[in-house]
């Protein structure tokens, strides 16, 4: 039996991408506090256990320069000094990544 007030439990968690149109980062905060907000429910899976999603928080607003459109730049990270060997392992093979976008379509 699973001890629901347990900040230590095991929980299947997922990370969403959503995208706001916003004219300041307190818009798309607040944006995004409303679509979290409007995500949650709860319902009965198919081993007719009770489950939820519950909206735990903005984990990041990234603001985009640019318009929509083939090659628009969306986000960057700074990974610092680092080897060509370690920089290297960043890409994924095709079949990986088309596999990976199958499996989330299911």
């Amino acid at each position: 039996m699973s001890n629901k007030t347990n900040d230590l439990r095991r929980v299947t968690t997922w990370g969403n991408t959503h995208l706001v149109k916003a004219e300041s980062p307190e818009e798309a905060y607040k944006k995004g506090l409303k679509i979290g907000k409007e995500k949650e429910y709860k319902f009965i899976n198919a081993n007719h256990k009770e489950m939820q999603w519950s909206f735990v928080g903005i984990g990041d607003l990234l603001p985009i320069y640019e318009n929509i459109e083939d090659g628009a730049e969306l986000m960057w990270t700074d990974y610092g000094d680092i080897s060509n060997k370690r920089a290297n392992r960043f890409a994924i093979s095709k079949d990986e990544l088309i596999g990976n976008i199958k499996n989330k379509e299911k």
